[in-house]
């Protein structure tokens, strides 16, 4: 019988919450949803998008200059910008989210070939600057995971 892993609870309230159209957290309101999960355990907060704004990078690093208990994370498109957007942040993570439908590659007038490679160049330079890099695949849905198998 395989033994269960780990659960792993990861909040984006602070990154997710404010894409619903008005929605937008002051610094006083994200500090207060962090000292609650903070306060309740949650062991991994997604912190926003760094490449958003310069306000935005100054936001999370306000918020992770105050040494909470959960690991920070940090949502990013895999380029170069972003990720240097996301490293003046201090967070500990970085989530990478890059295209894999032909729906949006070909939106982007791009192909499989183009995400490996630079894939690799982004996951590579973001291990520099950070403990921790996870990978999302936008619209996964829709993608031929077949042709997927190896990044």
């Amino acid at each position: 019988m395989k033994e269960k892993g780990n659960l792993d609870i990861i909040d984006s309230t602070l990154r997710d919450g404010e894409q619903a159209p008005g929605a937008v957290f002051s610094l006083k309101e994200k500090m207060h949803i962090c000292e609650m999960l903070d306060k309740i355990g949650i062991p991994e907060v997604e912190l926003e998008t760094p490449a958003m704004s310069d306000s935005d990078v100054k936001e999370i690093r306000t918020i992770v200059d105050q040494q909470m208990s959960f690991r920070s994370l940090v949502w990013s498109r895999f380029c170069k910008k972003d990720i240097d957007a996301a490293v003046k942040t201090h967070a500990k993570g970085i989530h990478i989210s890059l295209p894999v439908s032909s729906v949006h590659l070909g939106a982007m007038g791009k192909d499989k070939e183009w995400v490996r490679v630079n894939l690799r160049n982004a996951v590579n330079y973001a291990r520099d600057y950070f403990e921790y890099v996870t990978i999302g695949a936008q619209d996964a849905s829709r993608a031929d995971m077949v042709s997927w198998k190896v990044i």
